[in-house]
Parts: C-alpha cells; structure tokens; sequence
C-alpha cells in the first residue's frame, strides 16, 4: 500500500484535535474528523477540478456579463417549514440544499444573487 501525505488543512488540525478535541464545537469538530480520513491524492484530484471548474466559469463570462439559471431543485419554502425536504424521492436538510448550487459558483469568485419564488 501507497501512503499520501495528508492534505495540509488537515495536517495543521490534526495536532490540536487529538490534544484540545473538548476545544471544539461538536459540530465542527466532527467535520475535522471526517477530513482527516481523506487522503491527500483525493484533496489535490478536488483542488485540480476546481481550477479547471473556475476556468470554464471564466470562459462563459468572457462572452456574457449574466447567466439566470436556477439555484434550487425545488420552490422556496415557506415560512416555519420542516428543516427538510423531498427531492426526487430523497428526504435532503432544506438549508444545504437551498444554497448549495450558488455557494459552488460563489466559491469561484461569481456573484450570484438568489431570488425566492413561490413556484418552480
């Protein structure tokens, strides 16, 4: 078996999670966990698509200055609706899937603005 070295964000937690775990909120904590079993060959295949994602971005910008699409699989919801919810058969957390698709494009340096609609 072939051993990557970890992926450096890890690297720098790894030290104070396994001394200071009680530091960190639960929440957290637990996703610095889970990113301390990927291995750095899968960070640096992310890494790679992701300048090859920005790149494509940049070439749809270089001929137009807006793209309308949608951001959600599914109409806004309403107020005091369930923190989930159904899409295409799969129950899925609301908020996460609500911001997923622009905060993909954001991440890239796109500005998107998120309009709510009652229908889909």
């Amino acid at each position: 078996m072939v051993r990557t070295p970890r992926s450096p964000f890890v690297s720098s937690f790894t030290t104070s999670l396994k001394r200071r775990a009680g530091d960190f909120d639960p929440r957290t904590r637990d996703r610095f966990r889970a990113g301390a079993l990927i291995p750095a060959s899968h960070y640096l295949h992310a890494q790679r698509f992701r300048a090859w994602f920005k790149e494509r971005v940049r070439e749809v910008f270089r001929d137009v200055d807006v793209v309308l699409a949608p951001t959600t699989p599914f109409p806004a919801p309403r107020i005091g609706a369930p923190p989930t919810t159904t899409v295409s058969g799969v129950e899925v957390p609301m908020r996460a899937t609500l911001f997923r698709v622009a905060a993909r494009l954001e991440q890239d340096g796109v500005v998107a603005a998120r309009l709510a609609s009652a229908r889909a």
